[in-house]
């Protein structure tokens, strides 16, 4: 990241963890000079949002179960209450 970047972002109170963020799941928009803006729109962050919000309701529900996987095949042999 340039030094400015790294200021801007101080200033701005954008982190380097939003930063990421954006890059990550935000849609690329080829602009002026050979350049590319990463943004999350607003209907896109709902979409977000609501996966998310999604993802951690399932990881809530792994507490306490296992997946035993074959070594050799990578086949799923059971899955079972590990607590």
């Amino acid at each position: 990241m340039s030094q400015h970047a790294t200021i801007r972002g101080q200033q701005r109170d954008v982190p380097a963890e939003i930063i990421g963020l954006i890059l990550r799941r935000g849609q690329p928009e080829k602009k002026q000079g050979n350049t590319m803006e990463y943004r999350i729109r607003k209907r896109d962050l709902v979409r977000l949002i609501s996966n998310c919000k999604y993802e951690i309701h399932l990881l809530e529900r792994t507490r306490d179960k296992a997946v035993l996987v074959s070594g050799e095949e990578d086949l799923i042999i059971t899955v079972y209450a590990s607590g």
